[in-house]
């Protein structure tokens, strides 16, 4: 079994904001159809003031259901039911008032065994699907900026 953990950090490019940013998240939470390769999804439930939510959607023909947990304003996680692996995004500022966004996923893979090659094969993987995560949520905040 190997765990892999992996993460990135973009600037949010001015003049999006914060606010803009967790929009586009708290978006995609409730309909994440096209992004990840998601193509369908459906709200199984959610609670009352719309912090966690159980959907599932499909991505390449696969069937997964997660549960969505928003911390307004700045955090968003992510569970597989299945696997219990997480993503996770939060939003940050630095002293000087630039905003960032982190994308930090944990995937647990007891179907892999650590050193193998299919382990160097995947940590290479994981490390990319990282980064085009959080270059695609800058690209849906760049366009939904006003």
């Amino acid at each position: 079994m190997v765990n892999y953990a992996v993460s990135a950090t973009r600037v949010i490019p001015p003049p999006a904001t914060k606010a803009q940013a967790w929009s586009a998240i708290k978006r995609i939470a409730r309909n994440p159809v096209g992004v990840g390769g998601i193509t369908e999804n459906t709200i199984l439930s959610e609670n009352e003031d719309g912090t966690e939510l159980v959907r599932k959607f499909v991505r390449m023909g696969k069937e997964e259901t997660q549960t969505v947990t928003l911390f307004t304003p700045t955090w968003y996680k992510a569970k597989w039911h299945d696997s219990g692996s997480e993503v996770t995004v939060i939003l940050s500022s630095d002293k000087e008032g630039v905003n960032y966004v982190t994308f930090t996923f944990h995937w647990i893979r007891p179907d892999v065994e650590a050193g193998s090659e299919q382990d160097k094969q995947m940590a290479v993987q994981y490390e990319g699907m990282v980064n085009s995560a959080v270059d695609n949520a800058i690209k849906i905040v760049d366009d939904i900026k006003v």
